[in-house]
């Protein structure tokens, strides 16, 4: 006899897969971080937080336990591996001084290899694109505007698309309380940038403050990884 699993991805819908992968202790990342990644969990539990994607189902049905599953895994890795608290957007640093944005097939391989999804049903793109898009619905992040140019080869190519989450992300998953804490965090950290910069001029400083939160040097995964030696990112506006 086959087993009921109640789903269609292999998973079990009564231990959810997370991915919690925020570094805590000595050296790890701020504490409001870990407190995030719990918070998902719970809203992955619980239809308390996170109301408004909660409640997308207009038959009033709570969400399928693989969406919640899939929306606390991805998020908890977002806020684990890219995201910055003084602009709040998410975009890895390369050694070499760029950024990498994130995009659905980064986010689906990076959460198929951490321990909890490890050797289990992967998590698709296709899902992750979903988390995004309703996310995007639902007011709880913007993407940046996309600039796009022509290469010599003749094809076209496009800047990416840079995840930012926004206040009623913060205020729906922890109350005020979160968002004060996230703000204040990103001012005091925006503050300390600049303070580095001015060492040089305030000509310099303005100037790589602006680079900085325009995430002027930023690649697709893809991009990246096969850019020609002097290759240069697209700007964002």
């Amino acid at each position: 006899m086959t087993e009921i699993t109640g789903n269609r991805c292999g998973h079990d819908p009564a231990f959810l897969r997370h991915c919690k992968i925020v570094k805590h202790g000595r050296g790890g990342q701020p504490q409001v971080l870990g407190v995030i990644s719990s918070y998902l969990q719970n809203a992955a539990l619980h239809r308390n937080r996170l109301k408004s994607w909660q409640n997308m189902n207009d038959t009033g049905r709570g969400r399928r336990s693989e969406i919640r599953e899939a929306m606390m895994a991805v998020m908890q890795y977002l806020f684990a591996s890219d995201f910055k608290l003084d602009s709040r957007r998410c975009a890895r640093r390369t050694e070499d001084g760029f950024h990498i944005a994130p995009d659905a097939k980064l986010i689906a391989t990076d959460v198929s290899k951490s321990k909890a999804w490890k050797g289990k049903p992967a998590l698709s793109e296709g899902r992750v694109r979903t988390i995004l898009t309703e996310f995007r619905r639902c007011g709880y992040i913007q993407l940046s505007h996309q600039e796009k140019r022509h290469k010599a080869t003749g094809d076209w190519e496009s800047s990416p698309k840079v995840i930012q989450f926004t206040k009623r992300f913060f205020i729906e998953l922890g109350g005020r309380k979160l968002w004060r804490s996230i703000a204040k965090l990103g001012t005091d950290r925006a503050e300390r940038l600049l303070k580095k910069y001015r060492q040089l001029d305030e000509a310099t400083a303005s100037a790589m403050m602006r680079a900085y939160f325009t995430l002027n040097g930023i690649f697709t995964p893809n991009q990246y990884k096969n850019r020609p030696p002097d290759r240069r990112p697209i700007p964002l506006i």
